[in-house]
């Protein structure tokens, strides 16, 4: 099989979720040459599904390396760093990330998360509401401003933002699944990972790609 081949293999295994076949192949690629920043991110972030961190760390550096320019590749890094409970550096990534595109507002949803974890609940809430002013239609985003709203003491402002969350959330069923995931797990106190709050972040977003089912499955899943 050439490099070429096992990329394709390892894609059809990434989106399988089967993802220690996904990262054998990649490094089969590798091995034969067919090299990417795109295929380094990619068999850093299967790493990272099967909690190898530190490996997927590596891979990530040399995906920035070979493409310094690329947000996402920040991003996951960052969620990297919270997983390993670095979050000093994850928010540096996720600092990058925004700096790369300003205008994506799930760059600032994604730092509000790991802001209120450092203790910078004001932080995060200004995150959220820039996230919103860039898309207003973000019921994800909404409904998480209200939670760290809730948990300042702004009830009102809290109340009024839950309640324009349900009214955006009604109008697409996943969105509203989504939030009732998050909102269930907040009220019990259970702690989410990075990566399920980045899933439900991020499902507004992709919904609007038509890739957001892929993306919504992992969620209970996920859950730590």
């Amino acid at each position: 099989m050439t490099g070429k081949d096992h990329y394709i293999k390892a894609e059809e295994k990434l989106k399988a979720k089967d993802f220690q076949s996904a990262i054998t192949c990649f490094s089969q690629a590798l091995k034969e040459n067919y090299m990417s920043s795109e295929m380094l991110f990619k068999r850093g972030w299967a790493k990272m599904k099967i909690e190898l961190y530190n490996e997927a760390i590596t891979d990530f550096d040399k995906a920035i390396e070979l493409d310094p320019g690329n947000a996402s590749y920040y991003s996951e890094r960052g969620i990297c760093w919270h997983l390993m409970e670095k979050n000093n550096l994850s928010v540096m990534d996720m600092n990058t990330a925004i700096e790369l595109e300003p205008d994506y507002g799930y760059r600032y949803s994604s730092r509000a998360y790991i802001r209120d974890k450092m203790g910078d609940t004001a932080g995060g809430v200004d995150d959220y509401l820039k996230a919103i002013e860039l898309d207003p239609e973000d019921s994800i985003s909404m409904n998480n401003l209200g939670m760290l709203q809730e948990k300042l003491g702004y009830m009102n402002k809290a109340k009024s933002n839950y309640e324009k969350a349900d009214i955006l959330a009604a109008q697409n069923t996943p969105i509203k699944a989504a939030i009732e995931t998050v909102n269930a797990q907040q009220k019990q106190a259970v702690e989410i990972s990075l990566f399920t709050k980045y899933i439900v972040l991020i499902s507004s977003v992709f919904v609007k790609k038509g890739v957001l089912k892929e993306y919504l499955d992992f969620i209970k899943k996920m859950l730590k």
